[in-house]
């Protein structure tokens, strides 16, 4: 069933479902949606590793590299390649590091 005869469906029959049967509705669509998220983030995580070389899809970080440093179940921690800056205390050399969503990530 395509998603136009699932609309039409659900508009002509809107008014006769009950409040529990649109919440039922509502939960499995957002499970769906969860479940396909989580998939997407699984199957990023598995090309990824701790030092690859990556960028991210945003338009704010065109044309920098990344290496990963840290990834958790929905984000990694990254430092920018040729960033490097002066600790404010200690005065050592440190790269500028950001955290990203996984989805976001691609690899260089």
């Amino acid at each position: 069933m395509s998603y136009s005869e699932i609309t039409t469906v659900l508009g002509k029959s809107m008014d006769n479902l009950s409040d529990s049967d649109l919440r039922s509705l509502n939960n499995m669509i957002v499970s769906e949606i969860n479940h396909r998220i989580a998939q997407t983030r699984l199957n990023i995580k598995r090309t990824l590793s701790k030092g690859a070389r990556v960028t991210i899809n945003d338009p704010r970080c065109i044309g920098k590299f990344y290496r990963i440093e840290k990834i958790s179940a929905k984000t990694a921690v990254l430092a920018e390649e040729g960033s490097e800056y002066k600790h404010p205390v200690f005065g050592t050399p440190v790269a500028k590091r950001i955290r990203a969503s996984i989805t976001m990530l691609q690899k260089a």
